[in-house]
């Protein structure tokens, strides 16, 4: 920046201290004659005192005006203390100056805290920030709250996100009013001992209070709620516990009415997955780390009342045991978060995985169990052939016998003889060409029952026949 601490305190002793200890010589050389004044100063030093005084005032309006567009106040006083910022900031005598946005407070303006005169902090409509002094909570900056001003009178916010700071005073934490969504991949172990993965959905929000709202405020809030959930990133932090979870930035593209999914991830740990390690950037603890570290203990001990085919519902296809963990989890988490100050609003479940070599195991026993099904069906069918087959075959018979029994012709007992072998082969011959037929392909066994009978009438042509009595 141009205005450096240096350049600011020699801008002031050219403007103020110089021209000051010129007047003040001039002075003690009229009231004691023995101090001596130069004679040229003496001479000028009513165009000087003029010149002084206009500079004075083109700086004040200047500085004036200026602080009229650096911060958004709607008030006279309010623009009195814009004005008050500035001017003592030329000077370098400004404290620090915040800007709280999207539920973080970013130390933009360097300054000495504990010896300056006028500080600020510009929070933006969808956050909220808690004050303190080093030693105790002052008070809660936010969208439409009452505010107290930097010269102790106390004023109204008319829609305004300019807070001018009392002494000591400073931002301790920030907090995103909107509605957020966290996902974080949860391990976790069935009843069966299997270890597997889901992803968690939670949608929560910093309590409201009805009573605020009001036309052109989007968010209202409850100090207390902001309050507890800020001393609880507080309290983790000065305990020096290891952040637990990793945030993954934003995503673009996204309104601020809905802010994108933040992904959260478990610390690495010895596992059953095969996934890398690898060195992790720290990140501190913040207040929504405890509410998706909640729900993932909650989802651990439900996942713990499972098997791993109760999860995957193989036995009973109509049961959704996701949607039954997600009944029992939200209301759950909801008693927990509500003392800390937040609304848990909804639970949303991902797909159950399991480690691959589970999942390999278990298609193999899926396999072999469909192939002694196979087995057993195949076995099945070759069994009731058999039994069809049996049958047929008794039903043939008794249909042959039926057919000779009536063909018989009563007499001659040698022609009797004859003509029931020569049925049987006929039968046979026609049983063999019908079960050739329904096969699709000749056998060997119907052309020699062709030969036979063949063979036979050519002996009966040949014997010699008896004549009738």
């Amino acid at each position: 920046m141009f205005w450096t601490g240096k350049k600011r305190a020699a801008f002031f002793f050219v403007l103020v201290i110089a021209p000051t200890i010129v007047f003040f010589w001039r002075g003690a050389s009229l009231l004691l004659p023995g101090i001596p004044f130069p004679g040229y100063l003496a001479e000028r030093l009513t165009s000087l005192i003029l010149a002084f005084v206009l500079g004075m005032f083109w700086l004040l309006a200047g500085t004036a005006l200026a602080a009229q567009f650096l911060f958004p106040v709607p008030t006279l006083r309010a623009r009195l203390d814009a004005w008050w910022c500035l001017l003592v900031w030329y000077i370098g005598f400004h404290r620090q100056g915040y800007l709280v946005r999207n539920g973080k407070a970013q130390d933009h303006l360097k300054g000495n805290r504990f010896g300056g005169w006028a500080g600020v902090a510009i929070v933006d409509s969808s956050s909220a920030a808690v004050m303190d002094d080093g030693l105790e909570y002052t008070r809660t900056l936010g969208p439409n709250v009452v505010q107290p001003r930097w010269f102790g009178n106390v004023l109204p916010a008319a829609r305004s996100s300019t807070f001018f700071l009392n002494r000591y005073e400073q931002v301790c934490g920030a907090i995103d009013l909107r509605r957020q969504r966290y996902m974080r991949v949860v391990q976790a172990i069935t009843r069966d001992g299997i270890e597997i993965k889901c992803d968690l959905y939670v949608d929560f929000q910093i309590q409201r209070d009805p009573r605020k709202a009001r036309p052109g405020v989007p968010y209202t809030f409850d100090d207390g709620s902001v309050f507890r959930a800020v001393y609880t990133e507080a309290v983790r932090k000065e305990q020096g516990r290891p952040p637990e979870i990793i945030p993954v930035k934003k995503e673009q593209g996204q309104s601020s009415e809905t802010p994108p999914v933040k992904k959260e991830q478990e610390q690495p740990q010895e596992s059953m997955f095969k996934h890398q390690t690898g060195s992790q950037p720290k990140s501190e603890y913040r207040w929504v780390d405890a509410v998706i570290n909640e729900g993932a203990e909650e989802l651990r001990n439900a996942i713990a009342r499972y098997t791993l085919d109760q999860l995957y519902a193989t036995g009973e296809p109509e049961r959704e045991p996701r949607v039954e963990i997600e009944q029992s989890l939200l209301p759950l988490l909801q008693n927990r978060m509500r003392p800390k100050g937040v609304d848990v609003l909804n639970i949303t479940l991902g797909v159950f995985y399991a480690p691959p070599s589970v999942i390999d195991q278990r298609v193999d026993t899926w396999k072999a169990d469909w192939e002694r099904r196979q087995k057993v069906t195949a076995a099945q069918g070759e069994a009731e052939q058999q039994r069809r087959t049996e049958i047929a075959r008794a039903l043939a018979q008794l249909e042959m016998i039926e057919y000779i029994t009536k063909a018989l012709p009563s007499g001659n007992d040698a022609l009797s003889k004859d003509i029931v072998t020569l049925r049987l082969i006929q039968s046979i011959e026609a049983m063999a060409r019908q079960s050739a037929e329904e096969t699709g392909a000749a056998t060997d066994r119907s052309r020699e029952l062709a030969e036979l009978l063949h063979r036979v009438l050519a002996e009966m042509a040949t014997l010699p026949q008896d004549k009738p009595r």
